[in-house]
C-alpha cells in the first residue's frame, strides 16, 4: 500500500480494510506525535494524546469524505484534541498548582547528530532554549508556528485545520515570529500576561 493516496486509503479503511489504517498510522505517526509534544511540552501526555487522536480517526473514519487532503483532516482532529487537553490542563492547574510542575519531566529529548559531544550539547541546549520560547508563545501563534515551520503546512492548509481565513494565519504567523524573536532577543520567554494582538 506504498503507492497508494492517503485519500485512498482512508476510503479503504472507511469501508472495511483495516490495514489501511496500520498504513496511515505508519504515515502520520511522528509527525501528529510531534505537533502534540511541541503544543503540550510532555512527552507522555503527547503520546497518550497522539494515541487518542489515531482512536478517533478510526471511529470517525464513516464521516471522511474526499473534500480535502487528508493530512489536513487529520491534523483538524489532533489539534481538537490538543486544545481541549490544553484548556483541561489550565482547569486542572487551578485546581492544584502543583500538577504542572509534577508533568514536566516527560520531555522529548532525541540526540542530535553530531561531530563531537560538546557539539550535540550545545545543540541540545539550543533546542530547549527554542523550546522553551515557543512554549512560551500563546497557544493560537504557537500551532500555527508548528504546524507551518515544523510541520510544513501551507497557510492555506493550516486555515483549512483552524477553520479560519488564511490571511489570518499569515497574520498570526508573523506576529508569533515577532515574538519568538523577541523573546530570544531578551533572553527570556514570552511574556504571557503582553497583550500580542
Amino acid at each position: 500500500m506504498t503507492d497508494t493516496t492517503d485519500e485512498e486509503l482512508m476510503l479503504l479503511l472507511k469501508y472495511g480494510d483495516r490495514s489501511a489504517f496500520d498504513t496511515l498510522y505508519e504515515r502520520y505517526r511522528a509527525a501528529v506525535l510531534r505537533f502534540i509534544w511541541r503544543m503540550i511540552g510532555n512527552l507522555h501526555t503527547a503520546e497518550d494524546l497522539a494515541a487518542e487522536v489515531f482512536t478517533a480517526l478510526f471511529e470517525k473514519r464513516g464521516l471522511y469524505s474526499v473534500q480535502g487532503r487528508f493530512s489536513t483532516w487529520l491534523f483538524t482532529i489532533a489539534r481538537n484534541t490538543t486544545l481541549n487537553e490544553i484548556q483541561g490542563m489550565r482547569r486542572r492547574l487551578w485546581r492544584n498548582v502543583t500538577y504542572l510542575a509534577d508533568a514536566g519531566d516527560g520531555r522529548m529529548t532525541p540526540l542530535p547528530c553530531a561531530s563531537s559531544v560538546e557539539q550535540a550539547v550545545l545543540r541540545c541546549e539550543e533546542r530547549d532554549r527554542l523550546n522553551a520560547v515557543l512554549a512560551g508563545v500563546p497557544v493560537k501563534y504557537r500551532e500555527i508556528l508548528i504546524l507551518h515551520d515544523v510541520e510544513e503546512m501551507s497557510s492555506e492548509e493550516i486555515a483549512e485545520v483552524m477553520s479560519v481565513p488564511a490571511a489570518t494565519i499569515r497574520t498570526r504567523l508573523r506576529r508569533g515570529r515577532r515574538l519568538m524573536r523577541e523573546a530570544i532577543e531578551r533572553g527570556r520567554p514570552v511574556d504571557a500576561g503582553r497583550r500580542t494582538d
